[in-house]
C-alpha cells in the first residue's frame, strides 16, 4: 500500500511539474509575440527617427508620426483617448498631459483638426475637404 501512495505522490508531483511547465510555455510565447510586435513597430520607427536632428525630440517626432498613422489609417474620426491607446503602444512613457499638449501643438500647426468642431474627436485635415466636417 505504501507503494501505491508513493506512486500517487509521485504522479502528482510529475503533474504539477508539467502544469508548471506548461503555464511557463504559454508565458514566453506571449513574451515572443509582444518582442516581435516591438521589433515591427522598432522598424517603422528606423525610418522616423532618422529625420530627428535633436536627440530630445525622437518622443515627439514618434508621438505625431502615430498620431498621423492613426488618424489616416481610420475609418471614422478618433477620440483623444483612442489615440493615446495608440501613443501608448509606441512610446511607453507619454504622459496624458503631455499628449495632450502634443495634440494641442499638432492642431495649431495644422496637422490634425476637430471633426465637425467637436472637442475631443480628431481628423486628419484632407477628411474635412472630402466634406466630412
Amino acid at each position: 500500500m505504501t507503494d501505491e501512495a508513493e506512486l500517487t505522490y509521485y504522479e502528482r508531483r510529475l503533474v504539477a511539474e508539467i502544469e508548471g511547465l506548461t503555464t511557463r510555455i504559454r508565458e514566453l510565447e506571449d513574451e515572443r509575440r509582444a518582442l516581435q510586435r516591438l521589433l515591427a513597430n522598432a522598424k517603422g520607427r528606423d525610418r522616423i527617427i532618422g529625420q530627428v536632428k535633436r536627440k530630445n525630440s525622437v518622443d515627439r517626432v514618434l508621438v505625431e508620426a502615430t498620431i498621423i498613422d492613426a488618424l489616416t489609417k481610420a475609418e471614422k474620426p478618433l477620440s483623444s483617448s483612442d489615440l493615446f491607446k495608440a501613443v501608448s503602444s509606441v512610446v511607453f512613457s507619454t504622459n496624458e498631459n503631455t499628449f495632450r499638449s502634443h495634440l494641442h501643438r499638432m492642431k495649431t500647426k495644422g496637422k490634425i483638426v476637430n471633426y465637425r468642431n467637436i472637442r475631443g474627436r480628431w481628423i486628419m485635415p484632407s477628411a474635412t475637404e472630402d466634406g466630412d466636417s
